[in-house]
């Protein structure tokens, strides 16, 4: 972590995505042990919004401990937003006032009240973190705004599962430093039936279209034509 004004900017991160939460805690804990190191007696926080895998995700690590931490600023703003509460992290970890919050909470149904009310009657200690020095904050909610949402909200309802897949692998291997490879299925390519002497000639049919992407997208996908490392 490295401390840049009044922001910390965090350091020698890796991003990681996927489509199915199994695939997804394999390469986190992969990470946590052949990136990081972390053993048994290491602890983590896991710090993200209010959804329900995040809140789960520490029985999916096996590599270290990991404690689950609501993001301060999605549930200090759910709270403004529902309650017109303003809140110090001191209060928010008040069992009466907490119980104060339970109770006016019970009077609303959005989504993210319910879930502030059913973890402090459920988990209260969970907001601890907050009060303790060795507790960074959540860069969660940055990663994804910043890394995946730009390139796949511009024109909603066009992009295929495969498609997002494939945009987020080649995110990742930029972002990541790794080395880009690039390959083709089979049936992407027309081959005409050939007699002896002639010239094979291959036609190559795109399978994402670029058309709609930012500039910086469709200069990525320009270079991979022709090779490409993100160094």
């Amino acid at each position: 972590m490295r401390v840049k004004g009044q922001r910390k900017i965090l350091l020698n991160r890796t991003l990681i995505s996927g489509k199915e939460l199994s695939s997804f805690f394999k390469r986190i804990n992969y990470f946590l042990q052949e990136k990081y190191h972390l053993k048994i007696s290491d602890t983590i926080y896991l710090s993200g919004d209010l959804a329900s895998y995040i809140q789960q995700a520490p029985d999916r690590i096996w590599v270290c401990k990991a404690i689950y931490v609501p993001d301060k600023y999605h549930v200090k703003s759910a709270l403004k937003k529902s309650l017109g509460l303003v809140t110090t992290d001191a209060e928010i970890n008040n069992r009466n006032y907490q119980k104060d919050i339970i109770n006016a909470l019970n009077q609303l149904d959005d989504v993210d009240s319910k879930k502030i009310r059913n973890l402090m009657k459920r988990k209260p200690s969970s907001f601890s973190s907050y009060l303790k020095p060795s507790y960074e904050g959540c860069s969660q909610e940055g990663m994804n705004s910043h890394y995946y949402c730009s390139r796949f909200d511009k024109v909603p309802n066009v992009f295929r599962f495969k498609t997002i897949e494939k945009l987020s692998q080649l995110i990742e291997a930029n972002q990541n430093h790794n080395e880009v490879k690039i390959g083709f299925k089979s049936q992407y390519y027309d081959e005409p039936s050939m007699r002896l002497g002639e010239k094979k000639m291959e036609r190559y049919r795109p399978d994402i279209n670029t058309e709609e992407m930012s500039y910086g997208m469709r200069q990525l996908f320009s270079e991979l034509e022709n090779g490409y490392k993100p160094w």
